[in-house]
C-alpha cells in the first residue's frame, strides 16, 4: 500500500543536531535523528515505499519513524491531488443572475465583449490569470497591441508593481473606452482595483495620485528566513499568492459581467495581505482634472457630481 508525504511538509535541518517538521498545526523538533530522517524521506520517493524499509540496515529506526510520521499525518494513502484552477468557486459566483444593490450599468458596459479579454502584465500571477480565465471558456487576448484590444475588457496584471505599464495601459483604456482592472502581486501583498470605467470613475494614474497623502509610500520590507538547511520545501506554498490573488481578478470580472456594480472595485481597491490572511478596501477619489481621465462633459454640473464620486 503506498504512502505519499503531505504536501503542506516542511522538513528542515536547523542545526547539526536538530530536524524541525511543521505541517498545518504542527510544528516538532526532533533531536539527535538528523542523518535518520533524511534517509527515511529518500525511501518515501521509492516505489516499494514503505516495504524498502525491513531490508535497510536501520530498518528499526526507520520504522518507528514511519509511524510517527503516520500519528502525525506527515505522509498519507492518498495521492495529493492538485487543482490548478478556482473553477468550482468562480463557476457558483457566475451564477448570480438577480444581485442585489443597484443594478444601473456603466455608460460604456453594453459595449464590452465579454466572450474575450485583454490581459497585460507577466510573471507567475499573470499566468495564472490568464489560466483562470481560459478554464471559464472566456478567449484570452495576451499582450494585444493597441489596436487589437477590440470591445473585450481589459486586466492590467504583474508580479511587482510596474507602474510605467499601468500608466500605459490606462491611457490605451482611456482611448478606447473600455473598463480596466488593475491588480498588482508583491510578495505576499497584492492590490486589486481600481476597476477603472473611463468617463465615470477614478484611473490608475488618480490612483497613484492618491498615494502620497493616504499611504506609506516606503514599501515594507519582508524579512523571510533563509531556510538554508531546508530538506523538504511545502508544495501548498507554491504559487499560493498567485492563486488567491487570482481569483479575487476573475471575480471582479464576473460580478461587472453579472451586473452586481456595487460589488466591483469601482473607484476603490482591494489590499490583500496573504500572509496574515486580512483584507482591507480603501477608496480611491477621483483627481478633478486628471491628465488621463478627465474629460470636458465632466465640466456639466451632472457629469461633474459624478465625476468625483
Amino acid at each position: 500500500m503506498p504512502y505519499y508525504l503531505h504536501p503542506s511538509v516542511n522538513i528542515t535541518e536547523i542545526s547539526v543536531h536538530k530536524i524541525q517538521i511543521s505541517h498545518v498545526g504542527h510544528e516538532i523538533t526532533i533531536e539527535e535523528q538528523n542523518k535518520n530522517i533524511q534517509e527515511f524521506v529518500g525511501q518515501i520517493s521509492k516505489n516499494n515505499f514503505p516495504a524498502c524499509l525491513k531490508d535497510h540496515k536501520d530498518a528499526e529506526v526507520l520504522d518507528q519513524i514511519f509511524i510517527f510520521f503516520k500519528e502525525h499525518n506527515f505522509i498519507t494513502l492518498t495521492e495529493p491531488t492538485r487543482r490548478d484552477a478556482l473553477s468550482l468557486d468562480l463557476e457558483i459566483l457566475n451564477q448570480i443572475s438577480d444581485p442585489d444593490g443597484d443594478t444601473t450599468p456603466p455608460k460604456l458596459f453594453n459595449k464590452v465583449d465579454f466572450s474575450s479579454v485583454n490581459v497585460f502584465g507577466s510573471g507567475e500571477f499573470f499566468n495564472r490569470v490568464c489560466t483562470e480565465f481560459e478554464t471559464l471558456k472566456i478567449s484570452v487576448n495576451v499582450n494585444p497591441k493597441e489596436s487589437e484590444v477590440g470591445s473585450a475588457l481589459m486586466v492590467c496584471c504583474s508580479d511587482q508593481p510596474n507602474i510605467n505599464l499601468f500608466k500605459e495601459i490606462n491611457q490605451i483604456g482611456v482611448k478606447a473606452k473600455l473598463p480596466i482592472l488593475f491588480a498588482n502581486l508583491n510578495g505576499p501583498k497584492s492590490i486589486i482595483g481600481p476597476f477603472f470605467m473611463p468617463g465615470e470613475s477614478s484611473c490608475f494614474t488618480c490612483y497613484t495620485h492618491r498615494l502620497a497623502p493616504n499611504y506609506n509610500f516606503v514599501e515594507e520590507a519582508l524579512a523571510l528566513q533563509d531556510n538554508i538547511g531546508n530538506i523538504v520545501s511545502s508544495n501548498t506554498s507554491k504559487a499560493l499568492y498567485s492563486l488567491e490573488s487570482s481569483f479575487h481578478v476573475i471575480s471582479q470580472v464576473l460580478k461587472f459581467h453579472n451586473k452586481s456594480f456595487h460589488l466591483c472595485l469601482i473607484n476603490e481597491i482591494l489590499e490583500l495581505d496573504l500572509l496574515d490572511y486580512q483584507l482591507d478596501i480603501r477608496p480611491v477619489l477621483r483627481i478633478p482634472h486628471c491628465k488621463d481621465c478627465y474629460s470636458k462633459e465632466n465640466e456639466l454640473p451632472n457629469n461633474a457630481v459624478r465625476a468625483l464620486i
